[in-house]
């Protein structure tokens, strides 16, 4: 069985506009505090800012902001949203080609799940897990061991991948072993020693090499 990872935000979906909307909504209507732009907010959304928390809803910032702010993108989540330019022929590809899909995001795995309903496309995934369903966020490699151990699947380095945007993404495929591909449509800047996808209809030559 050959099983492809991916990441969701920055490297399935572009939600960066939505998630700065719904972060811009606490922080004005919770703190008054002026907006951010989406490069600000997606330097945290990839873990590159310290203290994220501080980041996006200012000192004073608590559990009520994360509620308000889930309460409110559970709506602007499928506002004008698609995939990447290339990505959805890049997955039917795969599938034809008898892969396995699923998808690991630091985010809450309900969003995705909305999302991807909204886009007709929740059924190409075996398997769809964020970060609220195990004991550590990406780098961890706890999400892609969950994964791994609900398809029943053997990994190596040959037959199981993680395609994401993000350091964390790239450190989470080296901690479970296996190997990590870098979007570089997606929110970050690659690394060179990262293997890296120029455009999504590169990936399933990529992976049957």
């Amino acid at each position: 069985m050959k099983l492809l990872i991916c990441d969701f935000d920055g490297t399935l979906v572009d939600t960066r506009k939505n998630i700065t909307a719904s972060v811009n909504y606490v922080r004005w209507s919770r703190h008054r505090l002026k907006p951010l732009s989406s490069e600000e907010a997606s330097t945290v959304l990839n873990g590159t800012a310290s203290n994220s928390g501080k980041f996006l809803f200012g000192e004073e910032y608590g559990p009520d902001d994360s509620i308000l702010f889930k309460e409110h993108y559970e709506h602007q989540c499928v506002t004008d949203v698609d995939f990447y330019p290339g990505i959805l022929d890049a997955l039917h590809h795969l599938l034809s080609a008898d892969f396995r899909l699923a998808i690991a995001t630091n985010g809450s795995t309900r969003f995705p799940l909305r999302i991807l309903k909204h886009l007709d496309a929740d059924k190409c995934f075996d398997t769809i897990i964020g970060a609220d369903k195990v004991a550590s966020a990406k780098p961890s490699p706890d999400m892609i061991r969950h994964i791994i151990r609900s398809l029943r699947h053997t990994p190596s380095p040959v037959n199981t991948w993680l395609l994401g945007d993000s350091p964390n993404d790239m450190l989470a495929a080296q901690n479970a072993g296996i190997t990590g591909l870098f979007a570089s449509w997606g929110y970050s800047t690659p690394a060179s020693s990262f293997t890296i996808v120029e455009t999504p209809s590169l990936l399933p030559l990529i992976l049957s090499a």
